[in-house]
């Protein structure tokens, strides 16, 4: 009798500990917000099969997507490619809503005139114009030629067509050309900052040549940015850490720590800016700090710009005295170095329309306009002489409360930008890209070769998006990565887009056009017309004419 009053004892307590698991499951159950659709975000996915090897890919996923195992834990296991094929086709499914463009006042703005008369556009905006060959059949011919009829061309060359450059086993976070386009910067995970020769074009799947290669120091999770001065000798890189390093380029001449001081925080920054002349380094830090680093004393201020950690500086232009942060309490703000003091910052301008955190701002080369991408899955355009009202603040940091899901960890259906503020002087808005898990840069294509017509960035689903500034059409939407793309670099004068993504590669995207004989066609067509159009205009003879082409 004794031991059945003891089993039946034990059996009404694992009754109530059944009924307590029950009950605990439905209030989490209850507890989780109605904006994710998603199950729990740590729950894997059930593959089918049934066999041993699911069940290790759904352990792998689960411990991939709460951040406690890197791509190298499984780099050698069976399956690593199907495992991200799996989060990559998670993610494509989630994010589904439309690329839409608020034209906003773009139309009577200033930007779109000045395109149209630097590209030579003007009046033939959605004519048809003659065909382009392929870009690398330009060589003498496209150098001779006017700054208009370039841009010409490269509207018809858009890089469409992907060949791999590199594949790491860890996240890759930053990818960079240089100004004049000869190098390009790559880092990530793997604590390792690599330096390629980007002064010429390779052949497709050709890998770029690597200049040097070393080790990162003090490094944190990951090398969270990197960047190059403006002569291109050295370059700067940061972390979780409580300094900024600066390198040398080409050889190992040079590898120093600025301290910044943080008073005793942790300190992570997410973004650096070299100042034009190279005396300065700005960075934006977290709890809302941005730091100016003097290069030629080592020393720091240490400035309060934000409420919330600062995700992105920069310079407005080439005379470095207007600065801009953005953070993640969703505000633009404009600086001015001249007056810039740790003890009392004065803010000298707003952009006010985000409604969550600012994860990149990249200038326009004109100093007039601004680029922004957002956690609030949009990008905007800024025309600097039209500022925000200080009034539109309380609306501002409103939306942004309301919007306050962890862009890390949880999925948003669609954009969160379907109403426009009433503070919102942006020129355009776009959106259909997905910005989540990490800050995602969005950049103008580049002057030289485009005239900044175009805007691109990368996205949470694994791809690379261009958008059309004067029409607000998505040129390209191109896909060759498995996770999210976190940096694109387009190259200064040539077709070329780098992308860098979590799944450790990098892509070179060029333009290609399906058939090679057709492009050698139209080549020899292109050049032969404009000899002609030259020698017509000109008092010379023909071979003169032949002789200048």
């Amino acid at each position: 009798m004794g031991a059945r009053a003891s089993r039946d004892a034990d059996d009404d307590e694992d009754q109530e500990m059944n009924e307590d698991e029950e009950e605990g499951r439905n209030l989490n159950h209850e507890a989780q917000p109605e904006a994710d659709p998603r199950p729990a975000r740590l729950e894997p996915r059930r593959h089918q099969g049934g066999h041993r090897g699911a069940d290790i890919l759904n352990i792998l996923e689960s411990l991939y997507r709460s951040g406690q195992l890197n791509l190298r834990g499984v780099a050698a296991m069976p399956g690593r490619r199907g495992l991200l094929r799996n989060l990559s086709q998670d993610e494509e499914t989630e994010q589904t809503w439309e690329a839409i463009a608020d034209m906003g006042i773009m139309d009577k703005s200033d930007y779109k005139q000045r395109v149209l008369a630097n590209s030579g556009l003007d009046g033939m905006l959605g004519k048809q114009t003659a065909t382009i060959p392929h870009y690398p059949l330009l060589t003498r011919e496209y150098y001779g030629l006017r700054t208009t009829e370039k841009v010409r061309l490269m509207h018809k060359c858009i890089p469409n067509s992907p060949s791999k450059l590199m594949q790491i086993d860890e996240k890759l976070f930053c990818g960079l050309h240089s100004q004049d386009g000869e190098v390009f910067l790559a880092s990530g995970q793997d604590q390792c900052i690599r330096v390629f020769d980007t002064s010429r074009s390779v052949a497709r799947d050709e890998p770029l040549k690597l200049i040097r290669s070393f080790d990162a120091r003090d490094v944190g999770w990951s090398v969270l940015d990197v960047r190059l001065s403006s002569d291109g000798r050295y370059l700067a890189y940061s972390s979780w850490s409580d300094a900024v390093h600066i390198a040398s380029v080409r050889d190992d001449s040079t590898h120093l720590a600025v301290p910044l001081k943080p008073d005793g925080q942790h300190c992570g920054v997410f973004s650096l800016m070299f100042s034009h002349d190279d005396t300065e380094i700005l960075a934006g830090a977290n709890f809302g700090h941005v730091y100016v680093v003097s290069l030629a004393t080592g020393r720091s201020q240490k400035i309060k710009t934000h409420s919330d950690d600062v995700n992105t500086v920069a310079f407005a232009d080439n005379t470095s005295h207007i600065l801009y942060s953005g953070g993640d309490d969703g505000i633009i703000r404009v600086w001015d170095r001249r007056n810039l003091s740790e003890s009392n910052p004065k803010c000298c301008g707003l952009f006010l329309g985000h409604k969550h955190g600012i994860t990149y701002l990249d200038p326009h080369a004109d100093g007039r306009h601004l680029l922004s991408n957002s956690k609030d899955q949009s990008i905007k355009l800024w025309d600097i002489r039209c500022l925000s009202n200080e009034e539109g603040l309380v609306e501002a940091k409103k939306a942004v409360q309301e919007n306050r899901w962890d862009y890390r960890y949880r999925y948003r259906q669609g954009s969160g930008c379907a109403r426009k503020l009433k503070c919102d002087r942006s020129i355009i808005t776009f959106t259909g890209h997905s910005v989540l898990q990490t800050l995602i840069r969005a950049r103008f294509s580049p002057y030289e070769s485009t005239v900044s017509r175009y805007i691109y960035t990368g996205d949470n689903a694994g791809h690379v998006i261009v958008f059309d500034t004067l029409t607000g059409e998505t040129v390209r939407k191109m896909k060759e990565h498995m996770l999210v793309v976190r940096d694109v670099s387009w190259h200064p004068s040539r077709p070329e887009i780098i992308s860098t993504g979590w799944d450790g590669l990098q892509v070179l995207w060029t333009y290609r056009q399906p058939n090679d004989e057709k492009e050698s066609r139209d080549a020899r067509e292109t050049v032969e017309v404009q000899s002609s159009e030259e020698s017509a205009s000109s008092d010379d003879s023909d071979e003169d004419g032949d002789e200048t082409m």
